[in-house]
Order: C-alpha cells, then structure tokens, then sequence
C-alpha cells in the first residue's frame, strides 16, 4: 500500500512539476506548492492520504516510514527549485531544512483547524509573513 501511495506523490510532483518551476521567484513557487497542495490533498483523497499522521497512516495499513519518505520525495522535487534561487535563501539554511519546514506547514495546514477559514489571498498573505521568512534572505521578502 505505501508503494502505491508513495508513486501517487511522485505522480503529482510530476504533474505540478512545470507550474511550480515557472515561477519567477523562489517565495511565490514556495506558496504555490503549499496552497495548490492543499488544494490536491483534500481534493484527492490519495494525496489526502499522504499528509496523516503516521497513526493514521498506520490505520490505514501504510507502513512505519511513510512520513520520512514523504519528506524526502518533496525535499527532492524542492532541490532544483532552491538551487536556482540559491542566492534568495537565507544563509544558513540547507534545502533540507527548508522542505522539511515546507511540508511541516503543509502538515499542520491540512491536520489542524486553525480559528479561522482563509481566503486563497488570506493563505497566501499568511504564508508569506509566516512560512517565507524562515527561508528567504530578508532582501527577497515580499508579499506573494
């Protein structure tokens, strides 16, 4: 079961793979991926899957691991993207570290209901003040 969940993350990578690379900019290819992932995970119950906790991923009979495969399968489609902008990245922060916290948002974005609905420019002006500046060069700050 994990395989085939795991190859359906692949395949959606695959898919938004030219919508995300089109991006000018390192901060708006960042929300694009969180919102538009949000978006396919509730609206593809297979994505949906992905973003559990590993106790319901259990519960679902995927096994242990699935969440560190998660991780790494968006650290590498998020690698040529930092890579190309490497110069807009905080010093200091390694790609690593910015898909983890890139997925650690897509996460909690998906898991926990916050006190309010966001609009898409709600979700977006919050990514930006929240999710961008603990990965962008405070030069490269702007609203997305």
């Amino acid at each position: 079961m994990s395989g085939v969940i795991l190859r359906a993350a692949g395949r959606y990578l695959d898919r938004i793979s030219p919508r995300i690379a089109a991006h000018a900019d390192l901060g708006s290819a960042l929300v694009d991926f969180v919102e538009y992932t949000i978006e396919a995970a509730r609206r593809e119950e297979i994505i949906g899957l992905l973003f559990g906790s590993d106790e319901e991923l259990a519960g679902v009979g995927l096994a242990a691991g699935t969440s560190t495969s998660l991780f790494e399968i968006v650290t590498e489609f998020l690698r040529p993207i930092f890579t190309r902008h490497w110069s807009c990245v905080e010093p200091g922060v390694s790609v690593d570290d910015a898909a983890e916290w890139v997925v650690r948002t897509i996460l909690s974005l998906l898991t926990v209901r916050g006190p309010r609905e966001r609009s898409r420019d709600g979700l977006r002006a919050f990514l930006s003040r929240f999710l961008l500046p603990a990965i962008l060069a405070s030069d490269h700050r702007r609203p997305v």
